[in-house]
């Protein structure tokens, strides 16, 4: 309950102009001159008045005593006046209030008392008491009531009373421990007898390796010691077919701290960032024995590790033990906010923009932008400039044109080095990509959704997104090797004349028990340049040596598109709901899913993942490519959108060129303990992306158990189990489906690791959010 203070209350209404203020001025007064007899009879015990009373004591006593006019109270408080203290008259008694009760509010009872020098009492006057408390009432809802119709008054000493202290810096995040075992992730379709002809080797179906002590033979007839060669068998020389069964069983668990603060410089303007502490670090991975003798003279064996180090990149870790993954100013103005530096993306379901915020994610996008947001009615207007890649950047006074010196010549000089200070600044901007975004946008703040929930009213939120990019020219062999500070040379840069455009659609309806959420995308775009001839250009437009477009060449195109749909109904008091959802994205003919394209640039059918274009689609007698593959038409979902446990999420690491149909039923018993099944069937486009040239995936049940506490904690247990169907097996040779088929030079997977086996999955998540 707040307190008024008596002597700013009514300079309150003293200081502004308002309709009755006068009068609320001589009745505040007046009640003033009246308290001193309640607080000295004997009788009645002292009032103090919060919310519907007024304390009293809490008013800084003057040096000056004395009744106080309504024309004091108006005037001399403007004027700067010293000011008689109401306090210190009421409380004095005996003193005679006709004179000032004649001026007051009470003109009939200072008739009464015209002609007498006693004090009025309210305590021997039920009838004055009442009046007095009504005024008092009356008074205090005028001032709530003013307050509301001026929000923006200047802060003042009564304000902080009311409004809350604003906090410098607020720290939210989460820290989470996660526990996991995958079995058999390969598929079992990893043959480590297998060499191509090309020099791979093993050539699995899934895109996870299997673990480094793989031994798949155990229990296969044929599985025998040599007699010559101890525990090797006879017809698979080399591998070792002892405790087989554990050689498929990957576990291990990894944590992560992720800290969100912002720096609050006032209610207008905010500092925001986001910091990750270990960083997905996995447990036991950074021992005093990591990563070799020389960095553990003292224990050249794990088996004596003492201590674990702090994550070091490049010594004993990918990257060190604290990474800065965001910081951005946020800035609240008259037109709109002004966000700026390098800030999260979102938009809609995720499945083009994810800021990975949530508590099991693992990647969340980022970009380095200036954007401005303001309301047209009810919509959302957001214009924002990304930079989306650039490339080399150097300092003032580097080794520049006089690297003699440091190179024989000056285009392999280093721009800076790397422990040396000062500005750095992009050293061309013709080979940076540019984005200009724009967002229209209805939507409720979730909690604000969540509090409609049930209502037999139609609600509905969308937004519309679209964006344009482009770049000029391009650094494809420095981008590739190139370090920090090192320059590239005349001879890599091509001239890409790359444009794109692409826009989503986000659109969320309820009504009733019934909610429906969707997001369509679509992305165009066309290459003018992949590369130089007898390089990078595979058939496609290319650049001579003077940087000439070669005649004749094509442009590479890309046209993808993709669509997510959530829905779900809730029966028994919102207890259990029961739902279906919906993915595709489109896909590419050729070999491969196309995921990470850029480890297999030369595809075959049958190979799980590769380049999805420049493949020769057709050529003449003399073997000169006739037509060559010139789109890219897979889209692929953002991976912080988690369909699944273990087709999506780890063998193939997101949804692309195929669909899914996800039917599920979760049961919650509050709102923090419930639990979940899931069941999701998937299915291929293009049966050439498939390493089994077969549409169907497989079928996945996952299921999952949570349980939260109101202050932070939680807990989740998951498990999962896929059963994977032709689409995952290895491709068969079609004149003898007994045997695989031939990659070249005779070279077959063996026909114990034809066929896809079943995968399983059991995860723990604690964590803690604040």
């Amino acid at each position: 309950m707040r307190q008024f203070n008596i002597g700013t209350f009514s300079q309150r209404f003293s200081m502004r102009s308002i309709p009755g203020q006068a009068q609320a001025v001589g009745t505040l007064v007046s009640l003033l001159l009246v308290l001193g007899p309640l607080h000295a009879n004997a009788t009645e015990s002292e009032e103090s008045f919060t919310d519907d009373s007024v304390a009293t004591n809490a008013v800084p006593k003057s040096s000056e005593s004395g009744p106080v006019s309504q024309k004091e109270s108006t005037g001399a408080e403007k004027s700067g006046e010293p000011q008689e203290d109401p306090v210190a008259v009421v409380n004095t008694e005996g003193r005679d209030v006709k004179n000032t009760m004649q001026n007051a509010v009470f003109p009939s009872l200072a008739e009464e008392a015209n002609g007498s020098t006693s004090k009025l009492d309210p305590s021997k006057d039920p009838e004055l008491k009442t009046w007095i408390q009504s005024e008092i009432a009356r008074g205090i809802e005028a001032e709530r009531q003013e307050q509301k119709r001026n929000e923006a008054w200047e802060p003042e000493s009564w304000l902080s009373v009311v409004r809350p202290r604003m906090n410098f810096l607020d720290i939210h995040g989460y820290y989470r421990l996660r526990f996991d075992i995958f079995n058999r992730l390969d598929l079992g379709t990893y043959d480590p007898t297998f060499t191509h002809s090309d020099g791979r080797r093993g050539r699995g179906t899934s895109l996870v390796p299997p673990p480094t002590r793989y031994f798949p033979f155990n229990g296969y007839e044929g599985c025998a010691d040599d007699d010559d060669v101890p525990n090797q068998p006879n017809d698979f020389p080399g591998h070792v077919c002892e405790d087989a069964g554990s050689t498929s069983r990957l576990q291990s668990m990894n944590m992560r701290l992720r800290l969100t603060p912002t720096l609050n410089i006032s209610e207008d303007i905010r500092i925001h960032s986001t910091v990750d502490i270990f960083d997905n670090l996995v447990l036991g991975s950074t021992g005093s024995t990591r990563p070799g003798f020389q960095n553990a003279l003292g224990n050249p064996m794990p088996v004596f590790t003492e201590t674990a180090l702090p994550p070091q990149a490049g010594s004993n870790a990918v990257w060190d033990s604290v990474r800065v993954q965001r910081v951005w100013g946020d800035v609240n103005t008259t037109f709109g906010r002004f966000e700026f530096g390098r800030m999260p993306l979102q938009w809609g379901l995720g499945i083009l923009r994810n800021g990975g915020n949530g508590l099991d994610n693992d990647f969340g996008d980022t970009a380095d932008q200036l954007k401005f947001s303001t309301l047209i009615g009810p919509l959302e207007l957001g214009l924002a400039y990304q930079i989306v890649a650039s490339g080399p950047y150097g300092r003032g006074g580097g080794a520049g044109l006089g690297a003699d010196a440091l190179s024989s010549n000056w285009e392999y000089a280093a721009m800076f080095s790397a422990n040396e200070l000062g500005q750095r600044y992009n050293l061309d901007p013709s080979d940076d990509v540019h984005s200009l975004t724009l967002e229209l946008l209805r939507k409720d703040d979730d909690e604000t959704w969540a509090k409609g929930r049930g209502s037999e009213k139609s609600r509905w939120n969308a937004g519309l997104l679209g964006e344009y990019r482009y770049q000029d020219y391009a650094l494809p062999t420095w981008t590739a090797t190139g370090a920090p500070g090192s320059a590239p040379t005349v001879q890599d840069i091509i001239r890409r004349n790359a444009s794109a455009g692409l826009f989503s659609l986000w659109f969320r309806y309820a009504k009733g028990a019934f909610e429906l959420e969707a997001e369509g995308v679509g992305i165009i775009g066309s290459i003018k340049g992949t590369g130089r001839i007898g390089s990078e250009s595979q058939g496609l437009q290319a650049l001579d040596d003077n940087l000439n477009t070669v005649e004749g060449a094509q442009d590479l195109w890309v046209l993808q598109g993709g669509l997510a749909l959530e829905s779900s109904y809730r029966l028994l008091d919102d207890r259990l709901v029961l739902g279906l959802d919906f993915g595709i994205a489109s896909g590419d003919s050729a070999p491969g899913f196309g995921i990470r394209p850029q480890y297999n640039s030369q595809p075959k059918s049958g190979d799980a993942d590769g380049l999805q274009y420049g493949e020769c689609l057709s050529s003449n007698d003399d073997g000169d490519c006739l037509g060559v593959d010139n789109d890219v038409t897979n889209f692929r979902f953002d991976p912080d959108y988690i369909v699944d446990l273990i087709l999506y999420r780890e063998i193939l690491g997101t949804v692309t060129d195929s669909f899914y149909i996800k039917p599920h039923i979760a049961y919650h018993l509050t709102d923090r303990i419930g639990a979940r099944l899931d069941g999701i069937y998937s299915h291929a486009i293009y049966t050439n992306s498939t390493p089994g040239l077969a549409n169907s995936l497989g079928f996945e049940l996952d299921g999952s158990m949570y349980f939260g506490t109101e202050d932070g904690f939680y807990l989740m247990f998951q498990a999962g189990f896929l059963l994977p169907f032709s689409g995952l097996d290895h491709a068969r040779d079609p004149d003898d489906p007994s045997l695989g088929r031939d990659f070249g030079g005779g070279n077959r997977v063996n026909g114990l690791f034809l066929d896809a086996k079943w995968a399983y999955t059991f995860q723990t998540t604690a964590g803690i959010q604040f």
